[in-house]
């Protein structure tokens, strides 16, 4: 019986947090340079942007809708406070199912906002988690934070940081 609880403990530990604070090398097993490559492909494939491709810094929010309740609910009200006051702040909404939007539908009209609910993003090999901020410096990922209630606030100042250096 302890032994299932000890399990049950660590995964909720881990369902929340898999994503380093700051990581600069890797994330969840592909390197900067993949995951750039990667989401630029996604982008150009499923909606035909290539907002990446023009250089200078830019912020990615990538959110799944179907995970943490709490961590997408932060990241959505951090990326819709920045996106007001930054041009090149940008969201992708995904999920594998339109039904794990139920709940977000005003996102899925906006125009603020790249929404993929056909699980496209898993045929560039994006089955990500949990949300993230990517921070993109001349078409390359340069730097990657986790997003949930406990640092939204600290990513705010990041991002405006980062930002603000242009």
């Amino acid at each position: 019986m302890k032994y299932h609880l000890v399990i049950v403990i660590l995964l909720i530990s881990f369902s929340c947090n898999n994503i380093q604070q700051e990581d600069n090398k890797a994330f969840e097993g592909y390197s900067h340079k993949d995951l750039s490559l990667s989401i630029r492909k996604f982008l150009k494939s499923e909606f035909n942007l290539e907002i990446l491709n023009q250089g200078g810094r830019q912020i990615i929010f990538f959110v799944p809708v179907s995970g943490c309740t709490p961590c997408i609910e932060i990241s959505l009200k951090t990326l819709d406070s920045l996106k007001d006051d930054f041009i090149n702040v940008n969201g992708i909404l995904v999920s594998r199912y339109r039904k794990d939007f139920i709940g977000y539908d005003n996102y899925l009209s906006s125009d603020k906002y790249f929404v993929s609910s056909d699980g496209q993003h898993m045929n560039f090999n994006l089955n990500i988690g949990s949300p993230m901020v990517l921070f993109f410096d001349d078409k390359s990922i340069n730097k990657i934070l986790s997003i949930d209630e406990a640092n939204y606030k600290s990513v705010i100042a990041k991002v405006e940081s980062y930002l603000q250096k242009d």
